[in-house]
């Protein structure tokens, strides 16, 4: 294969590699410099070419170094290689290569570091808008001529970082796009252009997958507990939620920090930590009170994760057994996606804890894709509704009216409704006139410590306006 066919500019070119340095010629007859497969040049070479090609533009005034990098990671590619074979796989890089050359512009070179990534460097001055770049660069790769064996659709991820004047070294600029990258592989078939952002958030994942075993130890991650009332003003539960209170950077919210310890497999570890101190806290909170005052639940949110443990149930049980907490007091909160996602799964271990008595909430309702004709098949015994739909009804009828519905299914389903997000004493009416008997939301009170709860349940007064 000829590898000057993927160099789109004259700093890069030539029919042969004796017009580069000695040294590097000497490097790429070695062939360290390119794939073997493809013949693109790899990532080696693209930091020798970067660095030789500022250094033209320093000595000579030539107008001719990178100012972006561009990593470009053919979505799922691994799985190409695993279903199809490696050698197909190869077939395909060639394919890739090609078409991504034919695709660049003059001043710009490609190289690829590793199976399905490329990475190009490109000079601004080539393009009209970065951005309308990327975008034709997406729609380009779906146009690769896959091999016949191969049924699929050909997507990419791209991450683009351009040179600043706090960025100029390979190193960094090559990072930030990488950055970049990983945010584009969230959703994977869009591009994504570094910002300050993006490093700031970098930096607090990092602390997360690195700081948890240290977190818990130090108290640093403890539990929270906001009240669910009935219609009449009386206690129903509390619901646990965790908190993270940093030294390093405050309070992180769990919809930050939950996500990156899944990815990084710890979320077993964190979630047998929430049980443990969701059950004390509620044992601390009863204890506190008098016999009247204590016949009401605690629920937990559990993640998919959790579920997924062969050792969950066993371990879920005896940690409320030690609290001496009696399952028909515990709530677990499944949120509906986890549910309809992984439904063969979850379904036998939640029937198996509802066998010992434990409660099982479908959490955040409405935000998923579940049909209402799955309701009675699933092993739920309460509904709580997403607050989502308490904010529309300030603005539609039409969401009155679907949330009114909502409710009266769940009751004709023996279902307990609970509505979340409620936050003025219109959401309140309006939810009692729809039939709607559990409620929570700051109306009635935020998510409280244990040295603020107890004195709040103990008062043993209705906070509801009735």
């Amino acid at each position: 294969m000829n590898h000057n066919a993927y160099i789109k500019t004259e700093n890069c070119t030539s029919g042969s590699y004796e017009h580069w340095p000695k040294e590097l010629y000497q490097t790429n007859k070695n062939l360290t410099l390119h794939n073997t497969h493809d013949g693109v040049f790899n990532s080696h070479f693209f930091t020798k070419d970067f660095m030789r090609r500022n250094d033209m533009q320093t000595t000579q005034g030539k107008s001719t170094a990178p100012s972006i990098v561009i990593i470009v990671k053919i979505d799922n590619f691994n799985d190409i290689n695993i279903n199809y074979g490696y050698n197909i796989g190869d077939t395909l890089l060639e394919t890739i290569s090609s078409n991504l050359a034919l695709f660049l512009p003059k001043g710009s070179c490609l190289f690829r570091r590793m199976g399905g990534e490329y990475m190009i460097s490109l000079r601004k001055n080539t393009v009209s808008s970065i951005e309308s770049f990327a975008e034709k660069l997406l729609e380009h790769v779906k146009t690769t001529n896959m091999p016949s064996e191969i049924q699929a659709n050909l997507t990419a991820s791209i991450g683009i970082a351009e040179h600043s004047n706090d960025s100029f070294s390979i190193e960094k600029l090559t990072s930030r796009a990488g950055l970049a990258l990983r945010k584009a592989k969230e959703t994977k078939n869009s591009y994504y252009i570094y910002n300050q952002d993006i490093q700031e958030e970098s930096k607090i994942q990092h602390y997360i997958e690195h700081n948890l075993v240290d977190a818990i130890r130090a108290e640093e991650i403890f539990m929270v507990f906001q009240p669910q009332l009935k219609t009449d003003g009386t206690l129903y539960g509390v619901e646990a939620l965790v908190r993270w209170d940093s030294p390093a950077y405050g309070f992180i919210p769990p919809d930050v920090f939950i996500p990156v310890i899944e990815k990084k497999g710890q979320m077993v570890q964190l979630g047998n930590h929430i049980i443990n101190q969701s059950a004390c806290g509620f044992k601390q909170i009863q204890g506190s009170l008098l016999d009247g005052q204590k016949d009401f639940n605690l629920s937990i949110n559990i993640s998919i994760k959790q579920l997924l443990d062969p050792a969950f149930k066993d371990n879920f049980l005896a940690i409320i057994n030690d609290h001496c907490i009696r399952p028909n007091q515990v709530t677990l909160e499944i949120t509906e996606t986890v549910f309809i996602e992984h439904i063969q799964d979850v379904v036998p271990m939640l029937k198996g804890l509802e066998s010992h008595g434990i409660t099982v909430s479908l959490d955040d309702f409405g935000t998923g894709f579940s049909s209402l004709a799955v309701l009675p098949e699933l092993p739920i015994a309460e509904l709580k509704i997403d607050k989502s739909f308490l904010v529309h009804s300030d603005k539609r009828m039409e969401s009155c009216e679907l949330l009114k519905a909502i409710i009266q299914t769940g009751k004709q389903l023996n279902l307990n409704v609970l509505v979340e997000g409620v936050e003025t004493i219109a959401h309140f009416s309006r939810l009692k006139e729809f039939g709607c008997e559990y409620f929570q939301g700051y109306f009635f009170a935020k998510p409280m410590k244990l040295a603020d709860i107890i004195p709040y349940i103990a008062q043993d007064n209705n906070v509801v306006c009735t």
